[in-house]
């Protein structure tokens, strides 16, 4: 009996901090888990329905040409919009609009900005999209380089 009420009062508080967890860190975990895992994801918050994420760049942005950093982008960005098409449609209603920020890790200065709505988000197929439509198919799409 004693052994019942144990798993009962340990299988209570494995509820409970499943439920405790904000939107963000559930986002967060399913980023993760759903990108290419070439940077590091940070969501910085989600409010009304607005996803703002920060992706930490390669310590080496800076020694690598434009194009590429700018095809690391879009390959990042697509892997990312792809993971939260995915999540919008098992939590409908939570993300209305992404906002992706990339930014380099040692100097935090911004690479790119990209926006998109969920209706662009649910609508694209982003896994066949091609890099170089990324920029036409998002709302918005800022490539300042690495050298701002």
């Amino acid at each position: 009996m004693k052994k019942y009420l144990l798993f009962m009062l340990m299988g209570f508080t494995l509820m409970l901090s499943a439920c405790s967890q904000t939107e963000e860190e559930k986002i967060q975990v399913y980023l993760e888990n759903k990108s290419t895992n070439f940077y590091d994801f940070s969501v910085v918050d989600i409010t009304d329905g607005k996803l703002n994420i920060e992706v930490k760049m390669l310590s080496n942005s800076d020694t690598r040409s434009s194009e590429d950093v700018e095809f690391d982008v879009r390959v990042e960005t697509k892997a990312s919009l792809e993971a939260v098409k995915h999540y919008s449609k098992e939590h409908l209603d939570v993300v209305k609009e992404v906002n992706l920020y990339f930014v380099t890790r040692e100097s935090n200065k911004t690479v790119a900005e990209i926006n998109a709505s969920n209706d662009t988000i649910l609508g694209t197929n982003w896994r066949d999209l091609d890099n170089n439509e990324l920029p036409q198919i998002v709302d918005g799409y800022k490539y300042y380089g690495v050298s701002n």
